[in-house]
C-alpha cells in the first residue's frame, strides 16, 4: 500500500532529524528536510490527506533546506532546493502565494 510506504518513509526522516541537527549535521540535515519536502508532496496526491497541509510542510521543508545550502554554500544542493521551490510554486502559485506569507 502506497500510503504506508510513505508512512513508513515519513517515520525514518523525522527519526533522523533526532540525529541530524543543524548544528552538528548542517548538510544531513538539509538533505533530509529536502526529501521530507519530495514526500509531503506524495502524501498531498494521496485520497484522504489534506493537500493544503502537506503542500504547505512541502513549503518549509524545502524552505529550510534551501536556507541551509545556501548558508553552508553547498551550490549544487543550494540550486536543486531553489529549483523544487519554483516548481512548487508552477503547481499551484495562488495556494504557493498564500503559504508563503505564512511564518514558517
Amino acid at each position: 500500500d502506497r500510503r504506508l510506504r510513505l508512512l513508513e518513509a515519513l517515520a525514518a526522516y523525522e527519526e533522523a532529524l533526532q540525529y541530524r541537527r543543524p548544528e552538528t549535521a548542517p548538510l544531513d540535515y538539509a538533505m533530509t528536510q529536502g526529501n521530507l519536502g519530495i514526500l509531503h508532496m506524495k502524501f498531498r496526491q494521496l485520497p484522504g490527506e489534506d493537500p493544503r497541509r502537506h503542500f504547505a510542510e512541502a513549503i518549509q521543508c524545502t524552505w529550510r533546506a534551501y536556507s541551509l545550502f545556501k548558508q553552508i554554500g553547498h551550490a549544487p544542493y543550494e540550486e536543486q532546493a531553489k529549483g523544487f521551490l519554483a516548481w512548487l510554486r508552477e503547481q499551484d502559485s495562488e495556494l504557493f502565494d498564500a503559504l508563503w506569507k505564512e511564518p514558517f
